[in-house]
Order: structure tokens, then C-alpha cells, then sequence
């Protein structure tokens, strides 16, 4: 491709990009990737591009080069395939994931990256990672020291081989196993701040693997991944509406409806559930508490939530979304994560039941550009619901009733 042709292929608005730097997180240390706090807040700027066939490496570099984010894509995904994108005043971390999607794979935080990968990887990958910190933790015998971030560097050409030499040598653990990772050859990266736990998980993942701790968390040995990852976590119940007699229950009812096929089971104050971290984070959200944004995995003083996100005022979000016979708790699910709103829906089970409303209706609707109000009126209207908007909270109940849930 020419010179001029692939410049005007490869348009990246530089107004807003400007603006959004002027407005954004601090300039790294040192030069480098953003981490932290400033990591969260550059992946909430917007961002307006146009790529037209160029190939996913140039453009996730030069994402890198401008935003200051580390990003890390998959072996599997091939980088020299040109892709044909456009998005207008978006933010990274939403462009990254629209990105991510063009090749039928997703993009997730871990640490201070954003991952591209295929789905089979990601699903797993942030339930391993917690699951290797969890029973890190839990060995008397693990060094307090032992997950201490720094940088991992390496250059074009750099074999799987040699970063887990380069991880033995840095955090001093002997890891075995490593004749299950085949050769290749991967092109320059950097993971910023990064653990050995979330490195280790970066690396392997790209080959289904994953590892167990030996020795009291001085050594690892690298076994195939599972083909299901879950993790056993504790919900309390809220305090407020819920706090009454019968609340585990209540709460135990609604996690049932809104997640089949999650393991739940009654516990002191609250419910244990087995799950992705990601269907932690949902529960959360769903019961009030979680944190709005992209979400990594839990590191110790990590709680580097964007406030700016939060305060979004709901007459600011735009929706272009189409659903074709899709139940509508497909609708309300994604309406709660927080690249789309971080909305909270509340809704009596019983009533709806009354009225002969179940979350697995099916519906059809096309929206462009629309605010929340005009998007849930096209939607529930066709399950019989009416609703009512405070903050980021949507109570639903029957139109028969005409009254919103206590």
C-alpha cells in the first residue's frame, strides 16, 4: 500500500484525540504505559478512529503509541489480516472491545494490559488468575514478596521459551512443565506492573495452559486448563430492602433466576456461589456494591475505580442496538455492564410472575442514537413493563399494576 493511500486508510482523529489528552490521565512515569489509577482513566477517554484494510499489529501499536496502553493479542489471532473499523467519540476501552469482536474474540483487563483474545481464552483467564492468587495466598509458607509487580519487556523474535526463563530468574520460582509450550515466535510487548501470577496466566493461556503452585509457592508446574473455571465466592445480603426475614432466600431466589446454571447455595449472612470472576462482578453490581469499569483482576490496594464514568449523567449515553427474539434478560444483562451504562434493574419476582412476565420473553427492537428512556420503552413495552428511572437504577413492574416495585 502507497504512502498516501495508507494514510488516509489509517485516519485517526487527531481533535479529539488532542482534547482527550488534554482532559486525561496524567502522562506515564518514565515515559512508558500508563498503570493504576491513570491506566482506568485512559481507557475511559473517547476516541474517534477510521481504519480502512490495515492490520490489526499496526493498529493496536498505534494505539499504544498514543494512548499510552499496554495491549497484548492473542497468538491466535492473526495481526498481519487487515481489518476495515470505524468508531466516532468512543471510549478506548469500548473500541477495544467493538475492535476485538471484529475477529470473533474479546478484550479484558488483567493487571495493567488489555488482552485480545479468542472467547475460550478470555472466559477462562481472569478465574484463573484468581484462583492462582487464592491459593498463593493461602499457602503458609508463600513469600510476602512473592507478587510484587514490575515490568515485563521483550523484544521482536522473543520465544514463550525464554519469558518464562526470564519469569523463573525475576520472582525466583522454579517452574516445571515447560515442555508443553510449543515454540514460536512473538512479536514485541510489554505487560506493565505485572505479577508473576498474571504473566505466567498471559503467557500460557495463548496455549490452554494454565499451572499449579508446588513447593509452598517457590515453584510452579504448568497442566493443561480446564475446560470450565469457577471460583466459590461469598454475597452477603444487603442491608436495607433486603435485610429482613427471609432475605437469604429472597437473594438466593434472585442470583437462581438471573444466572441459571450458577452453583448457589445458602451461607452465613449471604449466599456462596460458584462462578467466573465476571459473574462475581455481576452479582455485585446486581446487589449494589460493585465498582462501575473495567474490572481486573483483585490485587492488593487495587481499587482504582472511575469516578468520572460513575457521574455520567444518563442524557449523555446514546444506545444504537438491535435485538432480534432475544429474551429480554439477555437485554437487561448487557444494559448492566459498565461499558453500557452500569444500570441496576429492581423488580419483584412475585409481581411479575402475577402478570405472567418472565425474563426469558423473547423481543424484537432497532434502536439508533437513542437515550435510555426511548430504548427500555421500545423494549419492555412488548414484555407488558413499565419503568422508572433514579440515578442509575431502573425499577420495573406490570403496566396492569401501574405501581413500581416498594
Amino acid at each position: 500500500m502507497s504512502g498516501p493511500t495508507r494514510a488516509l486508510a489509517f485516519t485517526v482523529m487527531w481533535a479529539a484525540l488532542a482534547q482527550s489528552a488534554a482532559n486525561g490521565a496524567d502522562p506515564p512515569e518514565n515515559g512508558g504505559f500508563h498503570s493504576g489509577k491513570g491506566f482506568r482513566q485512559a481507557l475511559d477517554r473517547t476516541i474517534s478512529a477510521t481504519w480502512e484494510q490495515v492490520d490489526l499489529r499496526t493498529i493496536t501499536r498505534r494505539i499504544e503509541e498514543t494512548r499510552q496502553i499496554a495491549l497484548l493479542v492473542d497468538r491466535r489471532l492473526d495481526p498481519s489480516r487487515p481489518v476495515k473499523f470505524a468508531a466516532h467519540d468512543v471510549r478506548l476501552g469500548e473500541l477495544l472491545e467493538r475492535l476485538a469482536s471484529e475477529r470473533d474474540a474479546e478484550a479484558i483487563v488483567v493487571g495493567n494490559t488489555v488482552y485480545l483474545g479468542p472467547k475460550l481464552a478470555t472466559e477462562k483467564l481472569r478465574t484463573l488468575i484468581a484462583l492462582r492468587t487464592q491459593e498463593f495466598e493461602r499457602l503458609k509458607s508463600a513469600r510476602r514478596s512473592g507478587l510484587s509487580p514490575s515490568d515485563l519487556r521483550w523484544d521482536d523474535l522473543t520465544t514463550p521459551s525464554e519469558l518464562l526463563s526470564r519469569l523463573s530468574q525475576r520472582d525466583r520460582v522454579r517452574i516445571e512443565g515447560g515442555d508443553q509450550v510449543p515454540h514460536d515466535l512473538w512479536a514485541a510487548a510489554t505487560l506493565p506492573d505485572v505479577n508473576v501470577i498474571e504473566a505466567l496466566s498471559l503467557i500460557l493461556i495463548q496455549f490452554d495452559l494454565t499451572f499449579h503452585w508446588t513447593d509452598g509457592g517457590s515453584g510452579v508446574e504448568i497442566e493443561p486448563a480446564p475446560e470450565k473455571v469457577v471460583i466459590e465466592r461469598h454475597h452477603a445480603v444487603r442491608k436495607g430492602t433486603l435485610a429482613k426475614k427471609g432475605a437469604h432466600i429472597a437473594l438466593l431466589e434472585e442470583v437462581k433466576e438471573r444466572y441459571p446454571g450458577l452453583p448457589a447455595r445458602l451461607a452465613a449472612e449471604g449466599i456462596e456461589v460458584g462462578g467466573t470472576v465476571e459473574q462475581h462482578e455481576e452479582i455485585e453490581r446486581f446487589l449494589g456494591r460493585g465498582e462501575p469499569g473495567l474490572k481486573s483482576p483483585d490485587r492488593a490496594g487495587s481499587k482504582t475505580a472511575s469516578k468520572e464514568k460513575k457521574a455520567r449523567k444518563e442524557s449523555e449515553i446514546r444506545y444504537t442496538l438491535r435485538m432480534q427474539d432475544k429474551p429480554l434478560g439477555s437485554l437487561l444483562k448487557t444494559l448492566e455492564r459498565p461499558e453500557h451504562g452500569d444500570w441496576k434493574f429492581e423488580y419483584r419476582n412475585d409481581e411479575l410472575q402475577r402478570a405472567g412476565i418472565r425474563l426469558d420473553q423473547r423481543i424484537t427492537f432497532d434502536v439508533r442514537e437513542v437515550a435510555i428512556a426511548e430504548l427500555l420503552k421500545k423494549a419492555l413495552d412488548q414484555a407488558g413493563l413499565q419503568f422508572e428511572i433514579q440515578d442509575r437504577v431502573v425499577r420495573l413492574s406490570p403496566k396492569s399494576t401501574g405501581n413500581t416495585p416498594d
